[in-house]
């Protein structure tokens, strides 16, 4: 083969395998990963894609950023989502029970919260109308708003777009000034969002779409919940989201409802 013919050939494989040639992967939109979000939230969404309830086992990460101290929790929380005649949204109730690093459990059955320590052996108990009007701009009322967001936020892409795991990430940040907090961040499952832009959201749902949250208060300060194995539609019953008070425990109702 003639040293000519070689180069030839040399330089034809540069122009088929350089970089540039590659066809650009356009990406993901931002309105795309929101909707993947949002949509099995929504009021109006129809069974199969519509998430009526949910548990998950969590972990939570609570940084304080000034000691540079990072405290680990864990536990398991159960979410339904309760659609009453002349609601706009659907009414959360919840219960989050914490095994790790001491029992609390929190819970709600949309109209009383009860905030439970096992280790003061008392229970707060408040009328969660009170909690929402006194601190509507608490983090957790994020999950009464999963179908709506941008009713309460601001929404844009968080840096980097997606996480190490390829999870794409919002951030959202509230509309009104907030005392407890200057920013959420969303992270989305990337097969929820990829089965979203296959046209798939008719369809049964086969990929939780929320992989975690990490709230940023004014202080700076880190709370990251990570949600693992998580089940949907499986049919909760409204008695799992009252507290029953244990014998002995103290029952404190306060004057003004806290926040928790």
């Amino acid at each position: 083969m003639s040293e000519k013919l070689i180069t030839c050939l040399l330089a034809l494989m540069l122009v088929v395998w350089v970089p540039g040639n590659v066809p650009a992967v356009e990406p993901v939109p931002l309105a795309t990963v929101l909707a993947t979000l949002e949509a099995p939230f929504r009021q109006q969404a129809q069974a199969p894609s519509r998430i009526t309830d949910f548990s998950a086992e969590f972990t939570q990460l609570s940084t304080i950023v000034a000691i540079s101290r990072t405290q680990r929790a864990q536990g398991e929380v159960w979410f339904r989502f309760r659609n009453a005649a002349g609601d706009t949204m659907p009414l959360p109730q919840f219960r989050w029970n914490y095994r790790t690093p001491a029992v609390q459990e929190v819970v709600s059955d949309g109209s009383t919260l009860w905030v439970y320590q096992q280790e003061n052996q008392q229970v707060v108990i408040s009328d969660i109308s009170r909690v929402n009007i006194d601190y509507g701009d608490n983090p957790l009322t994020f999950f009464s708003g999963l179908g709506d967001l941008a009713r309460d936020f601001y929404i844009d892409w968080a840096q980097p777009r997606q996480d190490a795991e390829g999870h794409y990430q919002l951030l959202l940040k509230p509309q009104q000034e907030s005392r407890f907090f200057r920013h959420i961040k969303v992270i989305v499952h990337a097969d929820a969002v990829a089965s979203a832009q296959n046209g798939s959201n008719s369809r049964k749902l086969s990929v939780f779409p929320m992989v975690a949250t990490e709230v940023e208060d004014p202080q700076g300060n880190l709370t990251k919940i990570l949600f693992d194995n998580p089940q949907w539609n499986i049919n909760l019953a409204e008695s799992h989201f009252i507290f029953d008070v244990p014998p002995g425990v103290e029952q404190v109702i306060p004057e003004k409802d806290m926040a928790f």
